[in-house]
């Protein structure tokens, strides 16, 4: 595994890549590759055991109702990362899954890791730039990725445009705020990325606002605001989710 320097970079002279590798490395969300093949699996002690607990269990939603559709499946998972998600999503047997990013250095390592998989591959690149043009998927996926995509809507008619007829964009695991919450959220991300010392950051990371997707065909297919998931006790479902599941269908 590759050690990271997580003293605060400028934007002048580091690209997105190395300031968002190196502020994860001090948060502590960097894996080995053994680790990396275990996941979402990780072990109690783990810095951020909770937060993979969540990620697991959307994972499972996500694989559940892609088997309910009972037909092969061509899937892109964009801003894959280490691939962990695109290789669970490979384990559904008649799936094609490609994981797409910008970030070499988790591609290499995604590669490293899944490579002998004979339905996943990984490539290097962002939808909005035609890489993927003469490609059609049933699903496109942005898992905890979203927030670092400007202009929302660009991004999801991008992904649409590679979706088949009736083909579908899911997100999952990121923030949407109201359009009065924004300017706090960004407020507090600014300040956060300024106290690890990576203030360069946050001219990479975006708010998505919840009214951006009305000029969408939505639907939320989990919502943590729903009124009877407050009444269930956090022992009984473990860490909640905090994040809505959204799926986007192509009309």
């Amino acid at each position: 595994m590759p050690v990271f320097n997580t003293e605060p970079l400028s934007h002048t002279t580091c690209s997105f890549e190395e300031q968002y590798l190196a502020l994860r490395a001090k948060e502590n969300w960097l894996s080995t590759d053994d680790e990396v093949k275990a996941l979402p699996v990780v072990s109690a002690n783990h810095p951020h055991y909770k937060e993979w607990k969540i990620r697991a269990r959307s994972a499972n939603r996500l694989m559940q109702y892609l088997r309910q559709k009972k037909r092969p499946l061509r899937i892109l998972e964009t801003g894959c990362g280490n691939g962990w998600l695109s290789n669970q999503l490979a384990l559904i047997p008649e799936n094609t899954v490609t994981g797409a990013d910008i970030n070499t250095t988790e591609l290499q390592q995604a590669k490293r890791v899944f490579g002998d998989r004979h339905n996943l591959v990984f490539t290097e690149g962002d939808i909005r730039q035609g890489l993927f043009k003469k490609s059609r998927y049933d699903i496109v996926v942005f898992a905890a990725s979203i927030q670092y995509f400007s202009w929302f809507g660009e991004i999801i008619h991008a992904a649409l445009e590679l979706t088949v007829d009736r083909g579908e964009v899911h997100i999952m695991d990121s923030p949407f705020y109201a359009a009065s919450e924004r300017k706090r959220a960004a407020q507090r991300s600014a300040s956060y990325f300024t106290k690890q010392g990576f203030p360069e950051m946050n001219q990479y990371y975006f708010h998505q606002v919840a009214e951006d997707l009305e000029q969408f065909n939505y639907r939320k297919l989990y919502d943590p605001h729903v009124w009877h998931r407050k009444l269930i006790p956090a022992w009984v479902n473990g860490t909640k989710n905090p994040f809505p599941w959204i799926c986007i269908r192509n009309q």
